[in-house]
């Protein structure tokens, strides 16, 4: 494109185009003088552009982005409502043309204004065409999902009001509550810091102080502007009462359900929410055969835990497709306070010394996952079973014995050899 053609289109300079004849003119990343135009928001000039080459409203870039596409993201309200205008005064399946146009994403001008929190021009937009909302990107995102994925429950708010059967897809096989969900669990950004970082930490630490500040400042502001304060939480009350129950039943690629991400996370309200609508999610299982309980317990969030087991006792007897129960995996995962909860519930009492499909029960798994901490914990435990053998026609003292790391700590050592010698009648074989 020619550089005095750019700098007109970009800078508003509208007198430049009395005496321009090619408009055709592309940029390297096939942008035409229209999509310079919005860009900058300069409506004067977007309205000579059009004057004279009027096809440049539907023509796309190297992305596929029309320059609705590009007002739309760039938050460009006057540009999106008058791009819209000159569609408007064709016939209304060219208007709809332009509003439904979609780039290499298959994202629509919606889900751009929703990418970037453009709440005036969603709503400008869904005024326009109700039907955006139904439209799913190549990573079958629905505006919906789209939204709440990124925390803009305001945007997810207006979508789910306006529109009454608006589509809750989105990637990987998940729904806007699993979005929910997740990103319910943090409301402000982390700063990872690498070991370069950390060598830095003394000297900038001034700096990094106030970039936190700066950020926390930005967040508040941001939601001032908006005039809602709407936490996950209270987006998941909102979306109970628009969607049936039955959503929280539907598993995503991995046959996880909102309530296995929840419990996976440790959100307490959200689990006891969910539970309180519908108690039967406990009992659904992931594709490893795993439940709330056991996916809890490998984390080690007892208050989910204590949730689940209060409303849904019988949670505790559920196996996966190991054969395993929810101590097999606090015990594997080395989670003490989640071993010492499940020891503790009446409803667990028989199921202490359960055997998986490789005849390992929790005490076999202490010892071969090297847990001494937990495995000390469950021998001192007088209804734990120390003789049971597994699939391998081994105990747990045979497998102690077998353990070369027990060299690594002395006083584990001697625990260990005292419980082992105790609970074999064969001579203990030699540590090396």
């Amino acid at each position: 494109m020619d550089v005095g053609l750019f700098n007109a289109a970009i800078s508003g300079n509208d007198s430049f185009f009395e005496e321009i004849g090619d408009l055709e003119q592309v940029t390297r990343r096939g942008n035409s003088v229209l999509h310079v135009a919005a860009k900058s928001g300069k409506v004067q000039i977007m309205k000579k552009v059009l004057d004279s080459q009027p096809s440049l409203l539907y023509t796309g870039n190297c992305k596929g982005n029309t320059a609705l596409h590009i007002a739309a993201s760039l938050g460009h309200f006057d540009m999106t409502k008058h791009l819209i205008s000159c569609a408007k005064d064709q016939e209304a399946a060219v208007k709809n043309l332009l509003l439904r146009k979609i780039n290499l994403e298959k994202n629509t001008a919606l889900h751009e204004a929703i990418r970037n929190d453009h709440y005036d021009i969603v709503e400008l937009l869904i005024e326009e065409d109700p039907e955006l909302a139904s439209f799913t990107n190549n990573a079958l995102e629905s505006p919906l999902f789209f939204a709440v994925d990124r925390r803009f429950y305001k945007i997810a708010l207006h979508i789910m009001e306006t529109v009454p059967r608006c589509p809750y897809r989105g990637r990987n096989g998940m729904n806007a509550f699993h979005a929910a969900v997740i990103r319910a669990q943090n409301r402000f950004p982390t700063i990872d810091l690498t070991l370069e970082d950390h060598m830095l930490l003394p000297v900038c630490k001034d700096a990094l102080l106030w970039l936190i500040k700066k950020i926390c400042w930005i967040i508040l502001e941001s939601r001032k502007l908006c005039k809602l304060d709407v936490t996950g939480t209270d987006f998941l009350h909102k979306m109970l009462d628009k969607f049936p129950t039955a959503i929280l039943q539907e598993a995503d690629d991995y046959g996880w359900i909102p309530l296995h991400y929840a419990a996976y996370l440790g959100n307490v309200k959200v689990v006891e929410l969910f539970l309180k609508k519908d108690s039967s999610l406990a009992y659904i299982k992931d594709k490893e055969g795993m439940y709330a309980l056991h996916i809890s317990a490998r984390k080690g969030h007892v208050g989910v835990m204590r949730t689940l087991i209060r409303n849904c006792p019988e949670t505790c007897e559920l196996l996966d497709n190991k054969g395993r129960t929810a101590l097999h995996l606090a015990v594997e995962t080395g989670n003490k306070n989640a071993v010492e909860i499940l020891l503790k519930e009446l409803a667990f009492q028989d199921l202490i010394n359960e055997q998986d499909k490789e005849g390992n029960t929790p005490l076999h798994l202490a010892a071969i996952n090297g847990r001494y901490t937990i495995l000390l914990m469950l021998a001192d435990d007088r209804r734990v079973d120390k003789w049971a053998m597994n699939e391998e026609g081994m105990n747990t003292a045979d497998i102690i014995q077998l353990d070369n790391r027990l060299l690594s700590s002395e006083k584990e050592n001697a625990s260990l050899l005292e419980f082992s010698e105790k609970t074999t009648d064969s001579v203990p074989l030699v540590l090396i």
